[in-house]
């Protein structure tokens, strides 16, 4: 579900639930923190500090755990192959046709997209915060027709994430 601050609470439902498998959908920090700026008023900077703060949360919290890293702009330009690695990685049942789930994905509801060139050059965001973005998105790189889920056998977000704090 769309909720962010759910992160928080991982280590609880852990401890809850046996076996889990966490899919974390990454969305650009600057479409966050301007859609935040918009519908909430928050500012910009406090914006991407929230995106920063969950995601890493999330990433944490979800360590030694099967994981897949999706990202939000991959299901709007190749929507059935994100949806084909998701539902293999969480061992589903695949449905006849993927369009059923890309039907709840449309591009009217993206209200806020920033190019690469705008999120480079976003003063309100700290350098580590776009390593961390950019170096997540090299981490996920898949060929375009492979399907197969993140393992994270090595758990390289993970280590992804101490070599930024050394940063």
């Amino acid at each position: 579900w769309k909720e962010p601050r759910t992160t928080i609470t991982l280590p609880f439902w852990k401890s809850l639930v046996p076996n889990l498998r966490f899919v974390i959908c990454v969305r650009s920090p600057l479409e966050v923190a301007e859609s935040l700026a918009k519908r909430n008023k928050i500012p910009i900077e406090r914006g991407v500090h929230l995106w920063y703060r969950y995601l890493r949360a999330a990433i944490e919290d979800t360590g030694g755990c099967p994981r897949m890293i999706t990202f939000y702009d991959d299901f709007f330009t190749d929507g059935a192959a994100e949806f084909g690695r998701m539902v293999n990685f969480c061992g589903l049942q695949r449905p006849c046709e993927l369009s059923i789930l890309e039907d709840g994905i449309r591009g009217e509801l993206r209200h806020h997209r920033s190019e690469l060139s705008k999120f480079l050059g976003a003063t309100a965001m700290p350098v580590e915060y776009k390593l961390m973005y950019l170096g997540l998105r090299g981490l996920t790189v898949r060929e375009p027709d492979s399907l197969a889920p993140e393992t994270n056998s090595t758990d390289s977000a993970g280590t992804f994430l101490r070599v930024l704090d050394e940063f």
